[in-house]
């Protein structure tokens, strides 16, 4: 065997650290069609994407990012979570903003057996972290302070137009994540965001981003165990790398004609994304290896 065909039988012998599976945004409810989406095939959708997912051979898990359901009545979650039994996989849940609709934070995080909307989990060296970022939103009923913190913030910025489907986290919240990453960084782990809003505008669109995204790219500069943001709500999707750090926004479920989404697979000097229906493959290599 020659020296390069036994590194080509190195290179595809190699096992990825982690390997889960994305989709984002498929916002069932029965309903006929509007403005480009497909509410009612939300279902069948998701339950073509997890055929996918379903044929590999290894999957972690597989993370929904967000807006599962559109939020016109109480009956959509019980449908679409039945759907997700289908995986053979584990399935993560981060909170969208038509999830916050009709149903309190605190029924979804039961719905889906969550303590919190921040939470975090480690597979080996890669420690994986789901953020709520529509904690401050105008979403949350009028009596509760994160309404009223919201309210506020956009008051005080209204020059900014922010949009009220968006949203950000609470102080308690990011202090907790820099906490995190702070901790990661000394441990010399490789840290992976997944959440509905994306922070990075070449990514998304300015419409979609969380109303603090300059102040989270801020934090996520400060450091270096981050090497991707992945996320939904903008349908259109989107990829950029910026400082280092990954951003992906994963396409909308109820705009795509087919099943659409991620796997991502993590590997000590990058990260393979392969991309079916609508979706792309890219790799994206590190600053410096990860050990």
């Amino acid at each position: 065997m020659t020296l390069l065909s036994m590194m080509t039988f190195s290179c595809l012998a190699e096992e990825p650290l982690v390997r889960f599976g994305l989709l984002a945004d498929p916002q069932y409810t029965d309903n006929d069609s509007q403005i480009g989406r497909n509410y009612r095939e939300g279902k069948n959708i998701i339950a073509k994407t997890l055929d996918v997912f379903n044929k590999e051979e290894r999957l972690d898990f597989v993370c929904n990012l967000g807006d599962i359901v559109d939020g016109r009545t109480k009956s959509e979650l019980p449908e679409v979570l039945e759907v997700f039994r289908k995986s053979k996989f584990p399935v993560k849940h981060t909170l969208g903003n038509h999830d916050l609709c009709l149903q309190s934070a605190e029924d979804l995080q039961k719905a889906y057996g969550m303590k919190n909307f921040n939470e975090e989990f480690k597979i080996g060296k890669v420690r994986f972290v789901l953020l709520y970022t529509l904690e401050i939103s105008v979403l949350h009923p009028q009596e509760m302070k994160e309404y009223s913190l919201a309210k506020e913030y956009m008051d005080v910025h209204q020059e900014r137009n922010l949009r009220y489907y968006n949203g950000m986290m609470s102080e308690e919240g990011i202090r907790w994540f820099e906490k995190l990453l702070e901790e990661a960084d000394k441990a010399g782990e490789m840290v992976v965001v997944l959440t509905h809003s994306p922070i990075c505008e070449k990514a998304a669109h300015d419409a979609t981003l969380v109303w603090n995204a300059a102040e989270m790219l801020k934090l996520v500069d400060r450091h270096p165990c981050i090497k991707a943001w992945f996320a939904g709500h903008h349908h259109a999707g989107g990829l950029a790398e910026r400082n280092h750090v990954l951003h992906k926004t994963v396409k909308g479920l109820c705009e795509m004609p087919e099943a659409t989404g991620c796997i991502v697979s993590i590997y000590k000097e990058r990260m393979e994304i392969k991309g079916f229906g609508k979706e792309t493959d890219y790799v994206f290599r590190y600053a410096g290896p990860c050990e």
